[in-house]
């Protein structure tokens, strides 16, 4: 029998300034920061949402990147 797992998708926010964003989602919001590459990434969770929050030099507001959950390769993009 064939046994289908559903994927999650995690919404990544690319910013100019990670660590302002993480204090940002941690003190405001109540996110927990389950990980944390200084000047490159971050993953904050709270209850079921996930999110990675990504450093980048181009970074504007209209950019969201979501992945599935597991996979390097599979990206939607949104632009608004």
């Amino acid at each position: 029998m064939l046994s289908i797992i559903p994927a999650m998708a995690v919404p990544a926010l690319c910013t100019l300034n990670l660590q302002r964003l993480i204090v940002y989602y941690r003190d405001v919001l109540g996110f927990d920061l389950k990980q944390a590459v200084p000047a490159v990434l971050a993953v904050v969770q709270r209850g079921p949402l996930r999110l990675q929050l990504w450093q980048r030099p181009d970074a504007i507001a209209s950019d969201i990147r979501i992945a599935l959950q597991g996979s390097l390769t599979e990206f939607f993009e949104l632009h608004a």
